[in-house]
């Protein structure tokens, strides 16, 4: 189904072209006839539509089907490496994530190890509780897997006690709203999509958690960056060299005059308004916090505070912006019972309040901070919005597909070309 297929390929790439294909018996079915289009199960519980080969090809009533490769868990490896590569693989899965770190550095760096006066109490304890929030979120994100069927359900599935969608690619029997990751070789429950940016898929238990690091990151980057903004337009430097950065100001805004109209107006106003343009123009480049550093103490810590103040204001706010409009839209579509590879669908939409608990639980505490709470119901059975249950009629019926596009049509998912 349409649904389907974009939920499956949440995070795909390349990964099922790299991995090939396998072959795989299974078993001949009664009464079938060769030609005829049937659905059989492997092993591993994978199901797929398959045209029933000539005689030839039976053996012990058995034939052959080629089936796409499925990769192995990226949990599994994960807990396969030792205990360093482990946590390093946790702490920096992509470079995105070791720059988000990086920055976070810079930022103690120029707020704290090398600011010659300590910011207040108040915008300390803000700060540090916003990048223990940050941090905390996105290790309960990294460490919380997202969810997978249990062995229990797929067994009923196979039997049809429960109602199932069959993934296109890989033949992964998945439960309502899941979608099954090749990237990382899990079935995931409630599948939001496949995160490249953190190297890991958000659904059903860990989808909150990438929330919240996202909004915590937006708030941190904000005040981070609205610090250093405050330091350089409000003069709110060290005093080690606060009075020679205005000294320095004043007689760059004096050249500044010489050099704009402002020298035809009477000094009584071309000096004041000099001022106030002084942060655009030549005099605002982190150069004049160089050069005033370098002059008086050399190549220095001071110096190296100056530059890099300039820096996290810039990095900081401009990462703010991206930042608090990927959260504001992923903050919109759990509001609107929807997910992100499939963001029209609002089959599921029962009301912003009650969309909300379906990810953040019932716990409001767990709504800010990132802390041992579960998400509601199972992440298997969801209830459908009036409007589409009207549409259908009545509830899906178990064991079996009532209605194609609310659970996959499995006549719509063709065999892959190399089946035989």
């Amino acid at each position: 189904s349409r649904g389907a297929s974009q939920r499956t390929m949440a995070g795909e790439g390349s990964n099922a072209g790299k991995l090939g294909h396998e072959r795989v018996r299974v078993p001949v079915p009664e009464n079938s006839y060769p030609g005829q289009l049937i659905d059989v199960v492997t092993a591993e519980n994978r199901k797929f539509s398959v045209k029933v080969p000539h005689h030839e090809a039976f053996v012990d009533d058995t034939f052959e089907i080629l089936v796409p490769r499925l990769p192995e868990s990226m949990y599994t490896r994960r807990q396969r490496s030792t205990f360093i590569l482990r946590w390093l693989k946790v702490a920096f899965p992509t470079v995105v994530v070791g720059f988000i770190w990086l920055l976070e550095f810079i930022n103690l760096l120029v707020h704290e190890i090398l600011r010659p006066e300590l910011w207040s109490p108040v915008y300390r304890v803000v700060g540090y509780s916003l990048l223990a929030l940050q941090v905390l979120s996105f290790a309960r994100m990294q460490l919380t897997h997202p969810g997978s069927p249990a062995a229990s359900w797929v067994a009923d599935a196979v039997a049809e006690k429960e109602a199932a969608q069959v993934c296109a690619r890989s033949g992964v029997l998945l439960p309502a709203r899941a979608g099954y990751v090749f990237s990382s070789g899990v079935n995931v429950l409630f599948l939001d999509h496949y995160c490249f940016w953190i190297g890991i898929p958000i659904g059903y238990r860990n989808r909150r958690f990438f929330v919240l690091f996202l909004f915590w990151s937006t708030m941190l980057a904000a005040y981070m960056g609205s610090l250093s903004l405050v330091e350089l337009l409000h003069n709110q430097l060290p005093s080690a060299y606060a009075d020679r950065f205005e000294s320095a100001i004043s007689d760059a805004g004096g050249a500044f005059v010489q050099l704009t109209p402002l020298r035809h107006m009477p000094e009584v106003v071309a000096k004041p308004l000099s001022r106030g343009l002084r942060y655009i123009s030549p005099a605002s480049s982190p150069l004049i916090h160089l050069a005033i550093a370098l002059q008086e103490h050399g190549l220095t810590v001071l110096s190296a505070h100056s530059v890099l103040l300039h820096a996290v204001a810039v990095i900081n706010l401009t990462a703010a912006v991206p930042l608090g409009m990927f959260s504001a839209w992923h903050v919109s579509l759990v509001l609107r019972g929807r997910v992100s590879v499939d963001p029209k669908d609002d089959s599921y939409d029962l009301g912003a309040l009650k969309n909300w608990r379906v990810v953040f639980g019932e716990s409001w505490l767990g709504w800010v901070v990132p802390i041992i709470s579960e998400p509601a119901g199972d992440g298997v059975h969801f209830e459908m919005s009036p409007r589409r249950a009207k549409q259908l009629a009545g509830p899906l019926r178990v064991g079996g597909i009532l209605d194609a596009d609310a659970a996959g049509c499995l006549g719509e998912m063709k065999a892959p070309e190399k089946m035989e």
